[in-house]
């Protein structure tokens, strides 16, 4: 009896780390594959939006990720806010995700969004042949160019390029959103020195732009060394499996939460 008794404390408690609720608040995705699969309503076990959305329970919430998309920008890049791709191309950027929120919160269709989370890299990272210059800037090199904000997508082929006319952009329409960026896993799939490249980056970029960043390349459980040795908290390699999913969930969580105290 004692046993069942303390089997039932312990499942009682597992349910309720998370009890806080958010009705009140407003989340909006953007990101690449490992977003993208807990779907456009955030339903599917596979991504750690999904669980985000079960255990910190805002009112709405809304992924606007796409499989295949990049931080960085080739010269072809075009604004294209209608097109849809799950693989990696020319338009399949964040920027496009950025400029197809703004235009569905003008035009009604988005509820102005409190929480805004970027999680992206893996492929710029991944696909470096076809994203020659990601690494190429700093943020504070940047943050020098005139009208960073609205710069032509064509020009943003730098992840600090992007990452700050991005967020700059964001905040200029959002002002009231609290933008979150997301380091993501580690993957087997890109070089670990083409990691450390991203991550320093998104750390150069999240200091300069004054903005939170969580680290989940190091607070996952993740790591290509482990997943090299045999699949455990992914599917193959690179994107998550539900257990994988839920504790970058678990993370991000912690993390956000002193945001909404």
């Amino acid at each position: 009896m004692r046993h069942l008794l303390t089997i039932l404390l312990l499942a009682l408690l597992a349910t309720s780390v998370h009890a806080k609720t958010h009705p009140d608040v407003s989340v909006v995705f953007l990101g690449d594959s490992n977003t993208w699969i807990g779907g456009d309503e955030c339903n599917d076990s596979l991504g750690w939006s999904s669980w985000f959305v079960k255990q910190f329970a805002p009112g709405q919430y809304r992924s606007y990720a796409r499989s295949g998309a990049t931080w960085t920008c080739t010269p072809l890049t075009q604004r294209a806010t209608m097109d849809y791709s799950e693989v990696l191309g020319d338009n399949n950027v964040i920027y496009n995700q950025v400029y197809r929120l703004v235009d569905s919160v003008k035009t009604g269709r988005q509820v102005k969004p409190d929480l805004i989370f970027i999680m992206c890299g893996t492929n710029d990272a991944w696909f470096i042949k076809r994203r020659p210059h990601a690494f190429d800037k700093t943020a504070s090199q940047a943050l020098a160019l005139k009208g960073i904000d609205d710069l032509k997508p064509s020009l943003l082929v730098t992840m600090a390029d992007a990452v700050c006319q991005n967020c700059l952009f964001l905040r200029r329409n959002i002002p009231e959103a609290k933008i979150v960026l997301i380091a993501p896993p580690q993957t087997t799939k890109a070089t670990l020195d083409n990691q450390k490249k991203l991550v320093d980056l998104l750390v150069d970029c999240s200091q300069a732009l004054d903005l939170p960043l969580v680290r989940l390349d190091i607070n996952s459980g993740i790591t290509s060394e482990r997943e090299k040795a045999g699949l455990w908290l992914t599917s193959d390699g690179t994107h998550t499996n539900a257990d994988g999913a839920k504790r970058c969930a678990d993370h991000v969580i912690q993390c956000v939460e002193p945001l909404f105290d």
